[in-house]
């Protein structure tokens, strides 16, 4: 089966081009990300005084995946919530234009907002500010779509708060009809936090656990980043390691898998991990093949990485010539 959902905390990104003197003023270091509320008010105050409006897009790490998996020829669904207002409806048009099935709920309040600061080097700096996007209940879970999918996917960013409940009963439905699950391991500061937890759920409910670097060392408590990839994998059937310009990482139990970079004119690298799960995703499913889908995650996170913001800007075939090309090598 090929169908993937994705439960995703319903995001607009606002995105910035800025200077590092930005970043400073902040109080934040680059790259990082948060929703501290002072935090949340000084984004708030830059994008009404900024004189140069924002590049608008739907975002969320989730959200992300599945569109982009939509773009490269995958069957997806999005659920969520999303606010009654134009920036709601911006998220929702937008994914059915990707070919993203909507199974968004609507909400009372005001739809989530990421503002997304990019430097010269094309670092993101991200502030969120969740909105509505939290009021997802247990019984707005698709569970009809769940249980027909190929993947069922989330992140920890959906594991927090209010949607936790909803996030962990829908990645029990999945386990229990055997669904393969995946998990974003999304921030690492949020893993280090409540690493036990993480750490359990993986083992109880996961199939394949993704993270970069950072993720991978926080959620691992190893110092290297092969060994921190083979203690996930022992936790579960596979780990992804993304290592930036290095390539991915594939663990299993028996072994951990390199493969390098895809070749890219970097503009941004903002979504980058959430293009690689995407792709990943579409070898894995179409092939069964690791190596495959290595390749199609690390192709696909080059794309995004040549445009502003985390979505391919328009459907691409070229991964059916990779697919094509491990059949028959």
């Amino acid at each position: 089966m090929s169908h993937l959902v994705g439960l995703s905390n319903v995001l607009v990104d606002a995105l910035y081009q800025v200077s590092d003197e930005v970043i400073t003023s902040f109080g934040m270091s680059k790259g990082e990300a948060s929703d501290d509320p002072a935090r949340v008010a000084f984004a708030r105050k830059f994008a009404e005084e900024s004189p140069v409006p924002p590049v608008l897009v739907p975002g969320g790490s989730v959200g992300n995946v599945m569109a982009n998996a939509a773009l490269v020829g995958l069957e997806t669904v999005a659920c969520g919530a999303a606010g009654n207002d134009s920036a709601g409806c911006l998220y929702r048009q937008e994914m059915v234009r990707a070919g993203v099935k909507d199974r968004v709920v609507s909400r009372d309040g005001v739809t989530g907002t990421v503002f997304s600061f990019v430097t010269p080097d094309a670092q993101r700096t991200m502030v969120f500010d969740l909105g509505c996007a939290q009021d997802y209940h247990i019984a707005h879970v698709p569970v009809e779509e769940i249980e027909r999918a190929g993947v069922f996917h989330t992140s920890v960013y959906e594991l927090q708060g209010g949607m936790r409940a909803s996030a962990l009963h829908a990645m029990r439905v999945a386990r229990n009809v055997g669904v393969r699950v995946g998990l974003d391991l999304a921030n690492s500061k949020m893993v280090a936090s409540e690493c036990d937890f993480y750490q359990d759920l993986v083992k109880e409910c996961v199939d394949v656990v993704f993270g970069n670097e950072d993720e991978a060392l926080s959620f691992a408590g190893e110092s290297d980043v092969k060994h921190a990839a083979r203690k996930m994998a022992g936790l579960c059937a596979l780990a992804v390691v993304t290592v930036g310009s290095l390539g991915t990482l594939v663990a299993s139990k028996n072994a951990v898998l390199h493969v390098p970079a895809a070749r890219t004119s970097l503009r941004d690298t903002t979504g980058a991990g959430d293009a690689q799960r995407a792709g990943f995703y579409y070898g894995l499913l179409m092939t069964g093949q690791l190596h495959t889908a290595a390749l199609c995650g690390g192709y696909v996170a080059a794309r995004v990485c040549e445009v502003m913001g985390p979505r391919l800007p328009h459907r691409i075939s070229d991964l059916d010539l990779i697919v094509d090309c491990r059949h028959h090598c």
